[in-house]
């Protein structure tokens, strides 16, 4: 089938890394649509619609290029190979190169180009160029360097061609922890353990209705005092402060920024000064909001972000009254940070005043694509003229920012001060929201009229279109890596692991035209999987932060191949490690270099798994295709269910009381909620993460796939506050259970008592 297609257009899709066919779930290859090729191909910039044209064009753009665009080389290399694309009459002539590395240290030298280039190519305006493959016997430091070249000219009429080429060194592998690490026989590594948690779940007797950093601080001083390492986290990502109703963690304005709803706004060092905030805050009208807020079962974003945003506003007014204009110490210390964050924060503030000022004059200016034109551009005169004359709203911004600096730094130095293994585990969504400040400040990077998904599976038969607009990676590749660079960074910054959401992403993305009914209409791009393999691992080292990439889904071997040697994490859910239908994996079968967990926020709880309760609000909204794979998905559960208690059995952990007749099993009770726990942490694999959901033997789960409003996704509380949970004896319970089996022992645990 594909044969049918323009030869020259299946060319430069495949130039461009788009497949001309795919594998679904069940392992049918489906044809890429003719119509969706050349979509993409428009989408990253390419005319499709004369695609010998195009194609002759990319060709000799790439060879009217003297060098290419950034070079990623392993530490290993003793020598740097680079390919330079010169007239043909260079051979045998000398070219200068120097490399400075990024401390400042110069190495330099000429090199003589070969008599012979290594190919020659004739373009279609007669020239013709040659390329030459240059070595360099130099070894270079873990890094971002830059190489420059140039050819030395031999007579007046001789141009001088150069270059300029961020050169990037890179370790061979992600950072573990020492009292983890695989490579010392004489000491087996050390596992850890930790709750998962939503921040936004958590309820505590302080808080304003959401989890906030104050509460994870809590919780990380438990987990220091009963033998647990780390807490993972969901996405912390910037939403968007106009709309207190997108509240989807994995659907953020940035990726490199932060959510100021999680702020404790009472912790903020200028509360203590600023009479009108605290005025506010305790007011009749704030005080009966916030206690409905916290009585709520759900997070009521509508109500608590704005109160935060009024209360902060208050905050920043003080500051820049007390501190910023004066130039105290802390105005200073302000200034200090927003400059050593460079433009970027800059651009996000000036985003989000803007955004914010938009959106107060006209409610359907919900994202830049729909601002008035002038607007839509951030070096556009108009622009500039708003910043200039909106310099204190554009503060409030970079105000919120230092803010959470300054709390998250403070939760990661706990980390480090009580000495846990990992501390924060903070997750990285796989993309952004078309309308947000990362897209606008960097439109040309973007896919803009195309979303990421997946192909068609067993729940969702038309695929998944999960909104959010791809990197390209020509562009990507064109900017040296830097978004992909920064947004690293940022993220490991406070982090002692770092969770990337679809971690295939390194590799390739279902990309899906904005016009398609049905994601099966999309097709896979491919992503220089080695380039950012490797710049992952050097972030991941100069972080000291290790990586967990989520593979789950359909995950091509060679893929879960290059996590291993790249030494990221697996991550294996419980429900799904299955050696067939009915048979359920061993302790064995577990790798090490692996994360378990029964389930994540996109998947059951225990309890929810067990009595059904997703297959019953799919039931409810209809979600499933077909009653065929109603009945198929409603019977692979009694199945799976009989596997679990089989498991269990046989691994003498079934508890006593407890049938293993699933028949007979109406529902998890805490001791088989405990087996199944105890039987995850005889793994072998690293990392342990319990979901408080579990503890607390919750049905709901946090999201439900294909659902937006039908469900309430990202609003569900803990059943319990904090101060009651931590002496719960069902957390205490599983608190012993995990550090007996993951070589951790409690510290001075508390008295359990019944909740």
């Amino acid at each position: 089938m594909i044969s049918q297609l323009n030869p020259a257009l299946q060319e430069l899709a495949s130039h461009f890394g788009i497949g001309l066919e795919y594998a679904d779930v069940w392992g049918n290859h489906h044809q890429v649509p003719q119509t969706t090729l050349m979509h993409l191909l428009k989408s990253m910039g390419v005319d499709a619609t004369q695609p010998e044209k195009s194609l002759t064009a990319v060709r000799e753009a790439y060879w009217l290029r003297m060098a290419d665009p950034v070079a990623v080389v392993p530490e290993t290399a003793d020598t740097l190979n680079f390919d330079l694309r010169l007239a043909p009459d260079k051979a045998g002539t000398t070219v200068a190169w120097v490399i400075q590395e990024e401390n400042g240290f110069v190495h330099e030298g000429q090199i003589t180009l070969p008599q012979q280039p290594h190919e020659l190519r004739a373009l279609s305006n007669g020239q013709s160029v040659a390329r030459f493959q240059i070595q360099l016997p130099l070894a270079l430091p873990l890094g971002y360097h830059t190489l420059s070249v140039a050819t030395v000219a031999c007579g007046d009429n001789q141009p001088v061609r150069s270059a300029m080429v961020p050169l990037i060194v890179t370790p061979s592998a992600c950072y573990l922890p020492e009292s983890m690490r695989l490579d010392n026989p004489q000491r087996p590594p050390q596992k850890t353990w930790g709750p998962a948690i939503q921040l936004y779940s958590l309820r505590s007797r302080h808080n304003w209705g959401i989890g906030d950093f104050t509460d994870l601080a809590m919780l990380l001083d438990w987990c220091h005092q009963n033998g647990s390492g780390v807490v993972g986290l969901n996405p912390l990502h910037a939403l968007f402060s106009h709309n207190p109703s997108h509240i989807s963690p994995y659907s953020p304005t940035s990726r490199t920024f932060y959510n100021g709803i999680y702020l404790d706004v009472e912790a903020i060092d200028d509360y203590a000064e600023c009479q009108e905030a605290r005025a506010f805050v305790q007011s009749e009208r704030t005080q009966s909001a916030l206690g409905q807020a916290d009585k709520s079962l759900m997070v009521q974003y509508e109500t608590v972000q704005p109160l935060k945003l009024q209360a902060l506003v208050l905050l920043y007014e003080s500051f820049r009254k007390n501190h910023l204009e004066p130039e105290t110490k802390r105005g200073q210390a302000f200034k200090h940070y927003v400059e050593g964050e460079g433009e970027l924060l800059k651009r996000f503030a000036l985003y989000e005043a803007l955004q914010d000022e938009l959106y107060a004059k006209d409610q359907n200016n919900w994202g830049w694509p729909v601002w008035p034109h002038p607007y839509q551009s951030p070096d556009s005169p108009m622009v500039k003229e708003f910043e200039a004359q909106n310099q204190q709203k554009i503060g409030f911004f970079l105000y919120i920012q230092w803010q959470i600096h300054l709390q998250l730094s403070a939760l990661r130095q706990q980390a480090t001060d009580t000495k846990m293994p990992v501390g924060l585990y903070m997750d990285l969504a796989v993309g952004v929201d078309k309308g947000g400040v990362d897209t606008w400040s960097n439109q040309s990077l973007y896919a803009l009229d195309v979303c990421v998904g997946c192909p068609p599976d067993e729940l969702n038969q038309k695929g998944q279109n999960w909104g959010l607009p791809p990197m390209i990676p020509q562009r990507l590749k064109e900017q040296g890596y830097k978004p992909f660079i920064t947004m690293l960074r940022h993220n490991m910054r406070y982090a002692g692991a770092l969770r990337l959401d679809h971690a295939m992403a390194l590799m390739r993305l279902f990309w899906i035209p904005d016009y398609a009914q049905s994601a099966a209409d999309g097709a896979y791009v491919a992503y220089p999987l080695d380039d950012l393999m490797g710049i992952l691992a050097l972030e991941s080292q100069r972080n000291q932060c290790l990586i967990i990439g989520e593979d789950l889904g359909t995950v091509p071997d060679a893929f879960r191949h290059h996590m291993d040697d790249r030494r990221i994490l697996s991550y294996k859910v419980f429900f799904f490690e299955r050696k067939s239908q009915t048979e359920y994996k061993t302790v064995e079968d577990y790798p090490r270099q692996a994360l378990v967990t029964t389930s994540t926020h996109d998947i059951p709880t225990l309890n929810g798994f067990w009595q059904g309760e997703d297959n019953a609000v799919r039931d409810k909204l209809d979600l499933f295709p077909n009653d065929e794979m109603r009945k198929r998905l409603y019977d692979d559960r009694t199945v799976a269910k009989q596997g679990i208690l089989n498991l269990l059995a046989e691994r003498g952990l079934l508890p006593e009381g407890v049938s293993q007749d699933a028949g007979k099993v109406v529902q998890v009770s805490y001791p088989l909620n405990l087996a199944i726990h105890r039987f995850l942490s005889q793994t072998p694999s690293l990392l342990q993460m319990i979901q408080l959901e579990d503890v607390l033997e919750q049905i709901p789960q946090a999201n439900m796939p294909g659902t937006v409003d039908e469900h309430p996704n990202w609003r569900r509380k803990l059943d319990a506050p904090l101060e009651m949970l931590f002496v719960d004896k069902r957390m205490v319970q599983m608190a012993q259970v995990c550090s007996q089996n993951r070589g951790a022992q409690s510290v001075n645990p508390p008295a359990p008592q019944t909740v």
